[in-house]
């Protein structure tokens, strides 16, 4: 039994799982995260507030995910200190803005009860 393709079906069939791999990429397009460094342990990160992806509500949680990610890869505690959401001359449905320190696990500041 032989149960090698036809060239001419391997490569039809090859371009449409092509194309239906693109089709879904476009479909699931995230908002991309920038993150920017503003001092020795300051960061930004920014994220675009999609409305077909959740929102300003989602990308605050991307943005606190970014945050927590990248200190925990640099062996640190992200510790937020701004955070805003709002409209943008730039991003179409505005973007979220998180700044945040990475600062050692017995930094006197990580013990320090969250702000009310």
């Amino acid at each position: 039994m032989n149960l090698t393709l036809p060239l001419h079906r391997a490569a039809r069939n090859a371009g449409a799982i092509a194309f239906a791999l693109g089709l879904a990429a476009c479909a699931s397009t995230a908002p991309v995260p920038v993150m920017e460094q503003l001092g020795p342990d300051s960061y930004m990160v920014t994220v675009p507030s999609d409305p077909d992806a959740g929102g300003h509500p989602a990308a605050r949680a991307l943005a606190e995910q970014e945050a927590e990610s990248h200190c925990g890869a640099l062996g640190r505690v992200m510790l937020p200190t701004h955070m805003s959401s709002g409209i943008s001359a730039y991003l179409e449905g505005g973007a979220t803005e998180l700044n945040f320190r990475c600062l050692a696990p017995d930094d006197p500041l990580v013990a320090l009860p969250p702000a009310s």
